[in-house]
């Protein structure tokens, strides 16, 4: 049964402009709680943060914001129903000077975004250490040159539609239970990358010093294997040539040999190659009991220590009145609800 917690909050306020929003976000600044509406309530709240506080979000649309700042920003949820956050617009993550003192770490976190991503820029061209990206749906992550890095950074249970382009000398990025349309990797020996019980579509030339654990891999494009650079345990490919093995050039030697993907029928229940924000990837039970992990759980985005959900085990706001006016002494009356995990 959900625990529900009813906050009525009386707010000394100048006009009553604000009055039915349904769009809110709350700052958290250590026990300092500051409240925002409308479209632009993000913005206005990342004004006001600093490095360590956290920015929850109501369900609907915001304008995006760039974020240079060590703090945890929200959402509602990243599902593709009414009551997910999303954020409108492209938008920069910067990395912040090891100069500064800065509490904590860039935290994204059930949010849904389908334009792009893109960290570090020319003038502020410092590595964006230790993000963690957590149940969100997103299109694309690039880097903004060249010398643009994601240092550290951490995927869970995500979904990104079109592109993570981490391509760059020195970048670190490890995903876990998350799906990714196509996925581009550095061939420099100094980056290195992680897939844990991923489910990865794209080219298998752009994957580099990546090592792939529990995955399913259906490459687009099936002219080459997976590159040397790369290890694979307990990965399941998926492909449509007669003859390439996509695991030739791996040592040591994948457990499972790839599949034709006209075959495809016989692993997901649904999926057939074609993205949908409702898709959920998940395995037949023939495929479940035949293709198992290093760990005897099914390969993909359900096994593993973090079986995928986009269900936030987080209280989230539920429930948000404005009174129509402000009482006489200039005072208005808000109330949240807000919705305890199950």
């Amino acid at each position: 049964m959900k625990r529900l917690i009813s906050l009525v909050a009386v707010l000394a306020c100048m006009a009553v402009g604000y009055a039915q929003s349904s769009l809110v976000a709350t700052l958290n600044h250590g026990e300092d709680v500051s409240v925002y509406y409308g479209y632009g309530a993000l913005a206005e709240a990342y004004e006001a943060a600093t490095h360590g506080d956290l920015i929850t979000l109501s369900s609907g649309m915001f304008k995006s914001v760039d974020i240079a700042k060590n703090i945890t920003v929200r959402g509602a949820g990243a599902g593709a129903t009414d009551d997910c956050t999303r954020l409108d617009g492209n938008f920069n993550l910067y990395g912040v000077p090891d100069s500064v003192d800065a509490t904590g770490h860039l935290t994204l976190e059930g949010l849904y975004n389908d334009d792009y991503i893109c960290y570090g820029e020319m003038s502020y061209n410092l590595p964006v250490k230790n993000a963690h990206f957590i149940k969100c749906r997103l299109n694309t992550i690039k880097s903004y040159n060249a010398s643009s890095k994601l240092f550290n950074a951490i995927l869970i249970q995500c979904k990104i539609t079109k592109e993570l382009d981490v391509n760059n000398e020195g970048e670190k990025v490890t995903c876990f239970n998350s799906y990714i349309r196509r996925v581009c990797t550095s061939n420099n020996e100094n980056s290195n990358y992680a897939f844990n019980n991923c489910l990865i579509e794209g080219y298998p030339y752009d994957w580099s010093n990546s090592l792939f654990t529990n995955c399913i891999l259906w490459p687009s494009y099936t002219g080459n294997p997976i590159v040397r650079s790369c290890q694979a345990f307990n990965c399941l490919g998926l492909y449509n040539s007669e003859t390439l093995d996509l695991f030739e050039f791996l040592y040591p030697y994948n457990q499972y040999e790839s599949i034709k993907d006209d075959n495809v029928s016989t692993i997901f229940k649904t999926y057939t190659g074609t993205y949908s924000d409702t898709e959920t990837f998940e395995l037949t039970d023939e495929a479940k009991a035949k293709y198992v992990g290093t760990d005897g759980r099914e390969v993909g985005i359900y096994g593993g220590n973090f079986p995928f959900t986009f269900k936030s085990d987080l209280p989230k706001i539920s429930k948000f009145n404005v009174a129509s006016q402000s009482t006489e002494d200039g005072k208005l009356k808000v109330e949240i609800e807000v919705s305890g995990v199950e």
